[in-house]
């Protein structure tokens, strides 16, 4: 009579932990699924077959905005003062920053400026100064001003309009807004054109991309 075979000393292993028994894996697909995204996106942004739509959405989108202590010459020297100016903005850029501040000149509160601005994401620059300015569907607007006026908007691009300030003679109002960001600059005691002026002074200081 044979001897029987002796027991194996390997315990047993259940048959979803045995590798032998797993099925192959396949190689993850997370990069390419990834790379097919940011292709899409790209087709999306070159429409109509121009890559000049895409290039400033890519160089804009990823925006922070700050308040420094000074800008154009002047110091810090409180906010704005008008929650309503940035919760409108901040509502309009769905904002990851925000900032809020008045700067003037030393002895010179009559021409004191103030900054309130909100960074985000923003597909369309011009519908987000309509809303700013003229309310749209965030009724009523926050902003009145009077002959309202796309100007030049410098080095950083995107869209800025100006024009005076409806409840206060003599106050300059200019707005921009890019993919990125939205802001307004108010300028008492200064024109349009001046506070044109003061806006594309001020808007690299405190838009950081």
């Amino acid at each position: 009579m044979s001897a029987s075979p002796s027991p194996d000393p390997t315990p047993a292993v259940p048959a979803f932990l045995d590798p032998r028994t797993r099925p192959e894996r396949r190689p993850r697909r997370t990069g390419r699924i990834v790379f097919r995204v940011v292709v899409a996106v790209v087709v999306v942004l070159c429409a109509g077959g121009t890559v000049t739509y895409g290039v400033p959405f890519i160089e804009q989108f990823s925006a922070t905005v700050t308040a420094p202590d000074t800008v154009a010459g002047m110091s810090k020297v409180g906010t704005s003062g008008s929650n309503l100016v940035g919760d409108r903005l901040r509502s309009v850029a769905r904002a990851t920053s925000s900032v809020s501040a008045a700067y003037s000149a030393p002895d010179d509160r009559a021409h004191m400026v103030t900054v309130d601005a909100a960074a985000g994401l923003i597909l369309d620059p011009s519908g987000a100064l309509r809303l700013v300015f003229d309310g749209g569907n965030l009724r009523p607007p926050v902003i009145r001003v009077d002959d309202l006026t796309e100007v030049d908007a410098g080095s950083m691009g995107g869209v800025v309009k100006c024009g005076t300030a409806s409840s206060q003679a003599g106050t300059g109002v200019c707005a921009w807004a890019d993919y990125g960001s939205v802001g307004v600059v108010t300028a008492y005691g200064r024109s349009p054109a001046q506070t044109a002026d003061l806006l594309r002074a001020i808007r690299p200081e405190v838009l950081h991309r």
